[in-house]
């Protein structure tokens, strides 16, 4: 029996229009096609008796049994969903920095990375604000501005319920509640929960417009 009797159709006609799609096509994918019409399965999942016609679908399919991120890396437990996540994530590793700025020799791990950068030579700013004038050179600051238009702030602390617009700004806020203090001063042992907040404090020692700082330093216990 041919592999084009197990597809069924109605006039001769939608059997040549049928073949016609794939005239051009690449034999392989081709071949892969036929399957559709045969059954044929060769692609066989080694941890279930799932089987598929072709090796994009066994692909899919093992995400199920990996939480969708089959691609692990040799270095760490790191794992990605996609290969090209992984190449990136590898260069890590093994310190490769193969994408080289042109006017400042600054490197990076992908092109897209490379491509960002060039906009500080460039000045081109794609990205622009539905809502005002402004543009901006990357996706994720016209993100943060649009804030500014809608009044949305999704990050929100779990201990008193105040909102920012940026991770950054509640991990700063976090700071009140845990009394982290990751800033220390390079003169003194005096610390702080931001980094402002250090540059004000170390004028004291550096002489540079401290006459409204003053250093308090509390008493040992």
């Amino acid at each position: 029996m041919s592999v084009l009797d197990h597809w069924q159709f109605t006039q001769d006609s939608n059997l040549k229009l049928h073949m016609g799609k794939h005239a051009h096509e690449n034999p392989h994918k081709i071949e892969e096609h036929m399957m559709t019409h045969t059954g044929e399965k060769p692609f066989k999942c080694s941890l279930c008796d799932a089987s598929f016609y072709q090796a994009e679908c066994l692909y899919t399919h093992i995400r199920i049994h990996t939480d969708g991120k089959p691609f692990k890396c040799a270095h760490c437990n790191k794992v990605c969903n996609q290969l090209g996540d992984l190449h990136v994530h590898s260069s890590i590793h093994t310190a490769e920095n193969p994408f080289t700025c042109a006017l400042c020799n600054k490197s990076f791990t992908c092109a897209a990375s490379l491509h960002r950068h060039s906009r500080i030579h460039t000045g081109e700013k794609p990205f622009k604000c539905k809502m005002c004038n402004m543009a901006f050179t990357h996706a994720g600051s016209l993100h943060r501005h649009s804030s500014i238009h809608t009044g949305k702030k999704p990050f929100k602390c779990a201990l008193c319920n105040k909102a920012f617009i940026q991770a950054g700004d509640l991990h700063v806020h976090s700071r009140i509640h845990t009394g982290e203090k990751p800033f220390k001063c390079a003169h003194c042992n005096k610390a702080f929960s931001q980094a402002g907040s250090m540059n004000k404090h170390s004028r004291i020692h550096t002489g540079i417009n401290h006459s409204d700082v003053q250093c308090v330093t509390k008493p040992a216990l």
